[in-house]
């Protein structure tokens, strides 16, 4: 790292967190001791927003493993959570919050196709770390089905992804998936 950043030149750009950005000026024998000291002052979290009762329904679905817990969650809400899930490698968790169909690998496969080079594993990752900064949602409903739209604009340039979902037997909203896996049901 040390190499790269001398590279650059003597100004770093480092973003510690959402919408947390540390410029620094740097001679290239301070590189090391500057790099050191710096602390990120928040926590990023895909749920700070999350109302006190949908934390808890949050944290319950962290706890419990179900996607029972999650009722009445909007679809972008569950896009977040599905974000932040993808941000803690927690596959499991990503299981319990994809809409179950023919299409969709068994819970035995499901870790392997998701993380497999053909998986959605690492598109999900990227999309993860694009959207940190999101300045925009969107949902549309028809029926059972829902559409969440999630972008981001930085003035000059903007991009956004829609994600599918699907209301359950419970009423829960749940991920589109099944769509990014090259996997057959016999698998």
């Amino acid at each position: 790292m040390k190499k790269t950043i001398i590279c650059l030149g003597i100004l770093l750009f480092i973003s510690i967190g959402s919408n947390v950005y540390i410029y620094i000026k740097l001679k290239p024998e301070d590189i090391s001791t500057q790099l050191t000291h710096i602390k990120p002052t928040t926590h990023f979290s895909y749920i700070a927003t999350f109302s006190k009762e949908d934390k808890r329904k949050y944290l319950n679905f962290l706890r419990v493993g179900s996607s029972n817990e999650l009722k009445g969650l909007t679809p972008t809400q569950i896009l977040l959570i599905y974000f932040d899930m993808v941000e803690k490698d927690n596959i499991n968790g990503i299981y319990n919050l994809t809409s179950k169909d023919e299409m969709l690998p068994t819970r035995e496969n499901f870790d392997n196709a998701y993380t497999s080079t053909n998986g959605p594993y690492n598109n999900s990752k990227i999309d993860a770390l694009i959207y940190r900064n999101y300045n925009k949602t969107e949902e549309t409903y028809e029926n059972d089905k829902a559409s969440a739209t999630i972008s981001i604009n930085t003035g000059k340039y903007s991009t956004g992804t829609a994600y599918s979902f699907k209301r359950n037997q419970d009423g829960i909203w749940q991920i589109e998936l099944s769509h990014m896996f090259e996997v057959s049901k016999s698998n």
